[in-house]
Order: structure tokens, then C-alpha cells, then sequence
């Protein structure tokens, strides 16, 4: 009798569980569907009718988009709805998913505020939104403990970099947006971050120094802001650093160094101290100092740069002096752009010697003497800028001998003299500048 009342009892326990285990999976996939049908009503337009079938006669795990987990309780884990056109905003109902593991949405017509409801997601892991025109802040997403990746470029998101992200955090890329405000230097805290990109903001203030700690750092995007300071070149002896270019051992493998378009100086040999780091990139390719606050002599450590660089751009700044000899040790630039400095003096003969070189930029400067008729040996040459100079003497005869130039201009300059006719027989001609001389013919 005892052992039939004992039975009796682990059979109800056991089908009160199995009771309590289905009500639980049954509650989870209402729930799921009501957020998911929440999300619908949201989307205004549907132009490739994504959703169409996201109703109640189809399972919510085969509503396209939508997947779920294998073992029971079937909870949805991913939403991926990329490139669909859709129209209209993110619901918040979205936040009550919580097994979501990836969200999605990127390059769609999305409006409207990141909810806050999905800084409760604890298991979320990736969050693509990028190529929407999203707006507001970045929602606190310090509770979703699990997160590594999180795009949001190409919005109009403003408002700061949180300061608060997960350190589960591998990839962060807020680039063109309306951010404002400093970059925190608690990012360094965050020691599995790879990859930072803040370019094309409003960012302002000085590069951290903190940085630096960040030993597996491979990307670190943050041009087109308004920062302001020496470049800490401590970040440069990262040896996991593929961007600010890209991937090296001691940088060995640096291949593209881009700070343009900020308010970043140096006028001496302390603040130009990150150039001397650059020399150890022997495979670099690519190097751009344009449009910052950069004063004075160009450093000799543009001696030591990798005879691999085919890009220079150190134009739209305030350097000043003669032509940066060390130039001469780069044999393979494709682009040389100086322009919009205070270089004076002769433009040196060796120019002439860069048989790659396709584009020459030294438009508005102080360069004087002749042109060197040494320029006629750049045979690849598509672009010519000498303009805003104080150039004198001779328009060089070779420069009609181009079989590839596109643009000339020579304009506003101390030239006199006749105009080779060859220069309008380039077959490749298009646009050519002369005035402001004293040429005839």
C-alpha cells in the first residue's frame, strides 16, 4: 500500500512538471510572436514583403527572418532582416525577446530611436543597424553581458559614446553619425576590443592615451572629427594593429596610417614623435596627415618611411620649409599631395624620377624657380596641380609630351613666355589652367 501511494505521488510530481514545463515553453512563444507581430505593426512599408508571413497560421520559427532554437522551449535567437527596404521604426516590443542572441537590420529605412528596451537582453551577442536613418542617443547596453559586436554606423545617431558598454565588447563601429561629445577613455577597459570606429562624427578632445592598453587592438578608425592634440604614439607599438592601417607583428604589416580631416598637431620633435614609430611599418602603403593643424619642418623620420608607400597626403596643413627631401626615398608613390602648406624654395629635379607617380598636388604654396622640366619623365601622370605658387620662367616643353594627363593647372603663378602646343594635343586632356601669368600665345 505505501509503495502504490509513493508511485502515485512521483507520478503527479512528474506530470506537474512536464504541466509547468509546457505552460512555460507555451508562455515563451506567445510571447516571442506578440513582440514579433508588435515589430510588424511598426514597419510602415514592406516593399518586398518580408513579413508577409509572419502571421498566426505559421510557426513564428518559420516566419522568414526569424530563428529559433532547436530544443524545446523553441524561443526566437536571431532576427536578420538585412537589405528589405523596410519602412519605419524598431519596436520596443522587441526588448521582450529575451533569448535574442543576434539583431539585424542593417540597410533598411529604419527611423526612429534605438529602444532602450534592448539594453535588457542579457544573451544579446551582435547588433547590426547600420545604413538606417536612426536617430536619438545610444541606449545603455551595459546589462546585455554577452554582447561583441555592435554596428550603428551610417544613422544620424548623436548624443555621446556611452561610456558604460559591456567588456564583452569586441567590435564597436559608430562611424557617420551626428556623435558628439569626447572618446571615454573607460573604453580601455574593455580588453577583447578590437575593432573602434568613431570616423566622420563630431567627436572632439584628445585621442587617449589609454588607448594604448587596449594590447588587441586591430582597428582604430577616427578621422573626419574634431579632435584636437598630439597623436599618442604609444598606440603605434600595438603590435596587433591592422588599422589605423592594418595587421602587424611589431606593425610590421601597417599598411594604411589615416588621420585626416581632424585638429591634430605637431610642431616639434616630441609631438611629431608618432612619425618615428611609422618607420617601423615596413610594408606601409598608405599615409595621411591632410587637413589637420600639423606645423613647421616635415620630420626626417619621412626618411625612414617604407619604400613600399604609393599614397602621401600631407596637404591642408601648416607645414612649412622646403620640399620634404625625404620624399626622394619613397620610388613607389602613386600620389604625392602637398598642397595648401607654406613649402618654399625650388621644387627639386629628382621629382622626376617617379615613374608610378600617376597624381602631383603642390597647388598653394610658396615654391619658386622654374618648374622642372623633369616632370615631363612621369609618364603615368593624370594630374598636374602647380597653381598658387610663384613659379617663374618657361612652361617646360615636355609637358606637352603626356599621353595620360588629364589635368593641368599652372594657374597664378610668375610664368611668362609662350605655351607649348603640344599641351592641347594630349589626347587625354581636359582641363587646363593658365591664368593669372604672363604667358602669350
Amino acid at each position: 500500500m505505501k509503495d502504490t501511494v509513493v508511485g502515485q505521488l512521483l507520478m503527479l510530481l512528474i506530470a506537474s512538471g512536464a504541466a509547468q514545463a509546457i505552460v512555460s515553453s507555451t508562455l515563451g512563444n506567445e510571447t516571442d510572436q506578440l513582440s514579433l507581430l508588435e515589430f510588424k505593426k511598426a514597419i510602415l512599408l514592406d516593399p518586398q514583403q518580408a513579413l508577409v508571413s509572419w502571421n498566426k497560421s505559421t510557426h513564428l520559427c518559420d516566419w522568414e527572418g526569424v530563428s529559433c532554437r532547436t530544443r524545446n522551449p523553441r524561443r526566437v535567437v536571431s532576427l536578420r532582416l538585412a537589405n528589405r527596404g523596410l519602412v519605419g521604426q524598431i519596436s520596443p516590443w522587441l526588448g521582450n525577446l529575451t533569448f535574442l542572441r543576434n539583431l539585424s537590420l542593417p540597410t533598411n529605412i529604419l527611423t526612429g530611436q534605438i529602444p532602450p528596451s534592448l539594453g535588457r537582453l542579457r544573451r544579446l551577442q551582435t547588433v547590426y543597424l547600420s545604413n538606417n536613418t536612426l536617430q536619438g542617443i545610444i541606449p545603455s547596453l551595459v546589462n546585455c553581458s554577452g554582447l561583441k559586436v555592435v554596428w550603428l554606423n551610417n544613422n544620424g545617431l548623436t548624443g555621446q559614446i556611452p561610456a558604460d558598454f559591456p567588456p564583452s565588447i569586441q567590435q564597436l563601429q559608430l562611424s557617420s553619425n551626428d556623435i558628439s561629445g569626447t572618446i571615454p577613455p573607460s573604453l580601455t577597459n574593455i580588453t577583447v576590443l578590437k575593432k573602434i570606429s568613431f570616423a566622420f562624427n563630431r567627436i572632439h578632445g584628445s585621442i587617449p592615451d589609454e588607448l594604448a592598453k587596449l594590447d588587441g587592438l586591430e582597428i582604430l578608425y577616427v578621422g573626419s572629427n574634431n579632435l584636437v592634440g598630439r597623436f599618442p604614439p604609444a598606440i603605434l607599438n600595438l603590435t596587433s594593429l591592422i588599422g589605423l592601417g592594418l595587421n602587424t607583428n611589431i606593425l610590421s604589416k601597417l599598411v594604411k596610417f589615416n588621420i585626416e580631416m581632424n585638429k591634430l598637431q605637431a610642431s616639434n620633435k616630441q609631438e611629431w614623435e608618432f612619425m618615428i614609430s611609422l618607420s617601423n611599418c615596413t610594408e606601409l602603403q598608405g599615409l595621411s596627415l591632410a587637413s589637420n593643424h600639423f606645423q613647421g619642418h616635415v620630420p626626417s623620420a619621412l626618411n625612414n618611411l617604407s619604400i613600399h608607400l604609393q599614397h602621401l597626403y600631407l596637404g591642408q596643413n601648416q607645414l612649412a620649409g622646403s620640399f620634404p627631401s625625404g620624399i626622394a626615398n619613397l620610388p613607389n608613390l602613386i600620389i604625392m599631395g602637398l598642397d595648401y602648406n607654406r613649402f618654399t624654395g625650388l621644387v627639386p629635379p629628382w621629382i622626376g624620377s617617379f615613374k608610378n607617380l600617376q597624381k602631383l598636388s603642390l597647388s598653394t604654396n610658396m615654391f619658386a624657380g622654374n618648374i622642372p622640366s623633369s616632370l615631363s619623365n612621369l609618364s603615368q601622370l593624370t594630374e598636374l596641380l602647380l597653381d598658387t605658387n610663384q613659379f617663374s620662367g618657361h612652361i617646360p616643353t615636355g609637358l606637352g609630351n603626356f599621353q595620360s594627363l588629364a589635368t593641368l593647372s599652372i594657374s597664378n603663378n610668375n610664368l611668362h613666355g609662350g605655351v607649348p602646343e603640344g599641351i592641347f594635343r594630349i589626347p587625354t586632356i581636359a582641363q587646363v589652367g593658365l591664368s593669372s601669368n604672363n604667358l602669350h600665345g
